[in-house]
């Protein structure tokens, strides 16, 4: 970041709970994991709030005990046995929603 002028507190290209409505009501299927260890776990479910209220496909799932970045620790990670389950949910929502995706960006073209 160029902290001379790039803000998480104002900037919604670094935090896109702040995006306006004009630019979320666009967004594709959206997937949000967090944990609830995670300090930015509020902000998680503001964002999924926005996208609900603007009709938009997301979806949201909560980790119980997780800190933020969890699936940045690598595999095993001790003490956290669900990452292998976490990591097939995620292969399922990028085999589900890749198709999607691609439509959307053809749409938008």
């Amino acid at each position: 970041l160029d902290s001379s002028k790039d803000d998480p507190d104002s900037d919604y290209l670094i935090s896109p709970l702040l995006a306006p409505d004009s630019i979320l009501s666009y967004f594709p299927s959206t997937r949000i994991m967090a944990g609830t260890k995670d300090p930015l776990r509020d902000m998680s479910f503001g964002f999924l709030q926005k996208l609900v209220k603007l009709h938009r496909d997301v979806k949201l799932v909560e980790y119980e005990h997780f800190p933020h970045g969890f699936l940045n620790y690598g595999i095993p990670v001790v003490g956290m046995t669900q990452v292998p389950k976490i990591l097939e949910q995620l292969v399922i929502w990028i085999k589900h929603d890749s198709e999607g995706v691609l439509e959307w960006f053809k749409r938008k073209r």
